[in-house]
């Protein structure tokens, strides 16, 4: 019994191991992995992006921002009405400082900049 045991903890052990990510891994770790991937078969947008009038899809196309940040953004200028600067877009649950830098030169929010 004990032997079957051994073989068989051997064996998920191996499969995990074969299978790339160690069966330990941390499952934040992974997520990264699998947002940078998304990121990077996002196609990029050809112009600057208006913030308040951009779709989801859209704003998807801005590094960093997926899903969940694009319908944050969407949500923010509807309950609170549209940015003034895109500075204001720190104001939106999830973007930051580091985020914001990297967006700046992506987007607009239209012609009272």
């Amino acid at each position: 019994m004990k032997q079957r045991f051994l073989w068989l903890a051997l064996g998920v052990f191996a499969v995990g191991c074969f299978m790339g990510t160690p069966v330990w891994a941390d499952s934040h770790e992974a997520a990264e992995q699998t947002a940078e991937a998304t990121e990077e078969t996002m196609p990029e947008a050809a112009g600057p992006i208006d913030i308040n009038t951009a779709d989801a899809a859209s704003l998807q196309t801005l590094p960093g921002i997926g899903e969940t940040k694009a319908a944050a953004i969407i949500a923010h200028r509807e309950a609170n009405g549209p940015f003034a600067t895109v500075d204001d877009l720190q104001n939106v649950t999830g973007i930051g400082e580091k985020t914001l830098e990297k967006l700046k030169e992506k987007i607009t929010v239209g012609a009272s900049e």
